[in-house]
């Protein structure tokens, strides 16, 4: 190759879109080193054929991947290339998540309706046995001592007309909707710990209605019915963003794309239950489902109502049957797409609804864009209601 068809380091920026000064820093980083340096000189010239390699760090690093990244990116395979590129992608849409929700708050609070106004409060009123049972169902899903603080809490999200109880691990997500009555002040999220709202609710299921104070720092829950010095309790708030479930829930999979399985729940929670280790296989027919184990040719049938593609689904037994423990009634309505969160429900019951990540079909771990790993041992199953 002689000097003459190379590129100066100024002609292969401007024909790549980088920068001279760029080119030296993922030349150091290891990243693009130039075809050759000039010994005497030491200029650094480039080929036409590194073009490509150029444009590839250049739109890794306007999507802000860590350097790191960019070098196992380069280095993979395809898949595996993908696979990493995928998660980056996930975190990117988490700390866009973070984003909106922080200008929500900054809004509301110029607006007078933040949730650290001191002097603003919203309450409203709901039934106390059924957020007894919501807490009971919900509770089970959040982390414990996770780095993020709100991933241990509970979110008490009320807005006009609804209260809901949202938590999350980052394996599974549960939420379930109450109705609410006699709202005042703003909307509000409010995440608790886990932990002191399990702890209220022997005091719920011992009245009739509650009322609710949500203030910047903390929860007030007293007695509706009882107007003379009501009794109360009190639970801490935890400053600190909850994952936007919403976009969550609704954002699972196209109509188009969804296997819709209606089926008895208790009997397939004790097929999964038989084997809590090897990875469980849902594959719907036309009017049955058929459950088996990754690897393994001998299978079991339910009777089923199956719609939609069916496409075969597999998980982590523990994770599935925390959310079947978790759901009420005799069915259970499961909906799911290749490499999206499982929708999982009691099929009479829409106002609770849990999340379950899949694991991939060739044994090779988690599903694209699913936030756990396999070297993460599966959580337990969650409280039965």
């Amino acid at each position: 190759m002689t000097q003459t068809s190379l590129l100066t380091i100024g002609a292969f920026a401007r024909s790549v879109g980088l920068t001279p000064s760029a080119l030296r820093f993922y030349d150091d980083a290891g990243l693009l080193a130039p075809a050759t340096v000039d010994g005497r000189t030491g200029y650094r010239y480039y080929d036409d054929g590194q073009r490509q390699q150029a444009v590839l760090v250049r739109q890794m690093r306007e999507l802000d991947v860590p350097l790191t990244t960019m070098r196992a990116v380069l280095e993979a395979e395809p898949d595996q290339a993908e696979a990493l590129l995928r998660t980056h992608a996930e975190r990117l849409t988490e700390r866009a998540d973070r984003a909106r929700a922080a200008v929500d708050e900054i809004v509301g609070a110029l607006r007078g309706r933040g949730i650290e106004a001191a002097d603003s409060a919203t309450t409203f009123v709901v039934g106390a046995v059924e957020l007894a049972g919501a807490i009971r169902q919900v509770a089970p899903f959040a982390a414990a001592d996770h780095d993020e603080a709100a991933l241990d809490c509970v979110l008490v999200d009320a807005s006009e007309g609804e209260l809901t109880l949202a938590a999350t691990d980052r394996y599974r997500m549960a939420a379930r909707t109450l109705p609410l009555s006699e709202l005042e002040g703003a909307p509000r999220r409010m995440p608790v710990p886990a932990a002191a709202l399990t702890d209220v609710v022997d005091w719920l299921m011992r009245r009739r209605r509650v009322r609710l104070t949500g203030r910047a720092g903390s929860l007030m829950i007293s007695d509706h019915d009882q107007l003379q010095e009501p009794e109360r309790v009190e639970v801490a708030v935890v400053h600190d963003r909850f994952p936007d479930y919403r976009r969550v829930l609704t954002g699972t999979a196209e109509e188009a794309v969804r296997s819709r399985v209606i089926t008895d729940r208790v009997r397939l929670l004790t097929l999964i239950a038989a084997d809590q280790t090897s990875t469980v296989v849902l594959q719907p027919e036309q009017d049955q489902l058929r459950i088996g184990r990754l690897n393994d040719p001998e299978t079991r049938t339910l009777p089923a109502y199956c719609s939609g593609p069916l496409h075969p689904m597999a998980f982590s037994p523990a994770l599935l049957a925390s959310a079947l423990q978790s759901s009420v009634g005799p069915d259970v309505l499961i909906e799911g797409a290749p490499g999206r969160a499982a929708v999982v429900r009691s099929a009479d019951q829409g106002s609770f609804s849990t999340l379950v990540m899949p694991r991939r079909l060739d044994g090779t771990g988690d599903a694209p864009g699913d936030p756990t790993r396999d070297s993460s041992p599966d959580p337990g199953a969650g409280t039965p209601s």
